[in-house]
């Protein structure tokens, strides 16, 4: 049985009239997987933290510059390829 990996992030966007951007990063391997900002959680981090976090750490958007509903929250949970070449 797979171990249980836990991974946070936000959907990071803004509106401009009535257009939505929204910010992908590119994944550092395949040259066509893009993403919301995101990464597994560190021992005894909860997911929010995370997600603040690796927001930070991938795009440099602090606390600060996000607003962030934290009551919302979507889980997913997927069996990941384990075959996958990194």
């Amino acid at each position: 049985m797979a171990k249980e990996v836990i991974a946070a992030g936000f959907v990071v966007f803004r509106r401009i009239e009535s257009i939505f951007e929204f910010l992908l990063v590119r994944a550092n391997y395949g040259e066509r997987h893009w993403s919301f900002p995101k990464g597994h959680t560190d021992p005894g981090e909860e997911p929010l933290e995370t997600a603040y976090r690796e927001t930070w750490e991938e795009v440099g958007l602090d606390k600060q510059h996000l607003k962030v509903d934290s009551n919302f929250q979507k889980s997913l949970s997927y069996q990941a390829n384990e075959n996958k070449k990194v």
